[in-house]
């Protein structure tokens, strides 16, 4: 009854943390025990089955360091939890190994344990290199020195060595499904580092370039209008800087919602905004534009603020002979127009005929 409480307990943090899996230490660990702790409860019935029965008592105790295990990955000791699972899992390989020698397989089990210490990422570095250690060395001095087989055991070799060469594949699975994982993971993660504004989570100056360069080379249509927050300094003057950054965060995710997947905002730097539109009527920008501007004291409010929350926009089209930089300066310029017209306004060019 205490192992299943432990199993489902065990089982029940993993869904919990199912879509931190990555990132949280204990899943990945608990992830391991938990595959542990069944393959030793198998063992118990697989000794009884081939009447070793001091070899089932072994794997009670196994058992029970691997519930050990468990509960020092609940309560946040990661380093002792790898430990013991270093320390079991080469333990049991040595003594099960000279017990039915090399033919019985259960040295095998030492090769995934190997790739399980390099991908965990509990260990540190002395950690890693002590673990590694504990199951390099006896996966060496068996394979050098064990019996390949015990006499009182050759009619049972067949099955026994296919069921740990199964059951220590499945560990090979799960290392590299993690491996996968963290590797997408990180490349996620990196990716959206590089290409996303860590404040707001707007697409960054960077990738705003980088769209606006494919646009021109495969020569679309492009709009791109300039946006500064007005009177931004009064907002971190009156409330912190921790609200200007709210501020910041609100503005941003207004606006993303706003453009629906008419186009792309770009934090651009500071309280600037660029809007990309890419092959969209330049009638359709304007007024999308337009209706930005003037829905944003509706929708962006801070509370301590006595004025409304508003923007001025520069908006151009990129001419087919004109520059990407020519149309960023020109946007540049109509934005200041905006500024000095009194604010709060989208200053646009003529439509042109499209």
């Amino acid at each position: 009854m205490a192992d299943l409480f432990i199993i489902t307990k065990a089982l029940k943090d993993l869904y919990n943390n199912s879509q931190r899996l990555v990132d949280n230490e204990s899943s990945t660990l608990q992830l391991i025990n938990v595959n542990g702790l069944i393959a030793h409860l198998c063992f118990i019935l697989l000794f009884i089955l081939i009447d070793i029965n001091w070899l089932a008592i072994l794997n009670i105790i196994s058992v029970i360091v691997w519930c050990v295990s468990i509960v020092c990955t609940i309560k946040g000791r990661h380093r002792i939890s790898v430990f013991l699972i270093a320390i079991e899992i080469s333990t049991h390989a040595t003594v099960t190994t000279l017990t039915m020698g090399l033919a019985a397989g259960f040295q095998l089990y030492l090769w995934p344990a190997i790739l399980l210490m390099c991908v965990l990422p509990a260990a540190h570095q002395k950690s890693s290199f002590w673990c590694l250690s504990l199951i390099i060395a006896p996966l060496l001095l068996l394979n050098l020195f064990a019996p390949l087989e015990k006499e009182a055991y050759r009619s049972i070799y067949n099955g026994v060595y296919l069921f740990n060469l199964v059951s220590a594949s499945l560990p090979f699975i799960l290392t590299a499904i993690m491996v996968r994982m963290i590797f997408m993971h990180n490349f996620q993660h990196m990716e959206q580092r590089a290409y996303n504004d860590e404040l707001t989570g707007l697409v960054n100056r960077r990738r705003g370039y980088e769209i606006l360069h494919a646009a021109v080379k495969k020569h679309q249509y492009i709009s791109i209008a300039l946006g500064d927050i007005d009177h931004f300094k009064r907002i971190n003057d009156s409330l912190g800087h921790l609200k200007g950054d709210e501020a910041l965060q609100k503005i941003a995710d207004y606006c993303s919602k706003q453009l629906d997947d008419m186009g792309t905002c770009c934090r651009w730097g500071g309280e600037e905004f660029l809007f990309i539109f890419i092959d969209q009527p330049y009638s359709h920008v304007r007024y999308k534009m337009q209706t930005l501007c003037e829905k944003m004291p509706l929708k962006v409010k801070m509370e301590g603020l006595d004025s409304p929350i508003t923007c001025s926009f520069g908006l151009v089209s990129l001419d087919k002979h004109e520059t990407l930089e020519q149309a960023l300066s020109e946007a540049d310029k109509r934005l200041y127009q905006a500024k000095d017209a009194g604010r709060f306004r989208v200053v646009h060019e003529k439509q042109p005929i499209v």
